[in-house]
């Protein structure tokens, strides 16, 4: 399931979203948050910041797990999903459009 940049930045919950306009969106994620497998057409930025995030990719079935010391960059148009870890958990999840890395 695609979920684009546009649909990311204009459907987020405004006490998610940190940061955003037309380049790059920033969210915040926590509790029993898991986001079955999709792609986006912008590159990801996941960065926990307490407790932990498993990350599996369309390379990396058998997933991956992030904290604080670790986070993961997913290239646009990678399958992914992500779930929290066992116990609380918080992170950001920061959006970028091809226009802002071209600078």
């Amino acid at each position: 399931m695609l979920r684009s940049f546009e649909q990311l930045r204009d459907t987020a919950k405004a006490d998610l979203l940190i940061a955003a306009d037309e380049e790059h969106a920033a969210l915040a994620g926590s509790g029993a948050y898991a986001m079955p497998w999709h792609w986006h057409d912008c590159l990801m930025f996941i960065l926990p910041s307490h407790g932990t995030v498993e990350l599996k990719h369309e390379d990396q079935r058998e997933g991956t797990w992030l904290s604080q010391d670790r986070f993961a960059v997913v290239p646009q148009n990678r399958a992914h999903e992500t779930r929290a870890g066992i116990g609380a958990h918080r992170h950001v999840a920061i959006y970028v459009t091809g226009a802002i890395l071209r600078r």
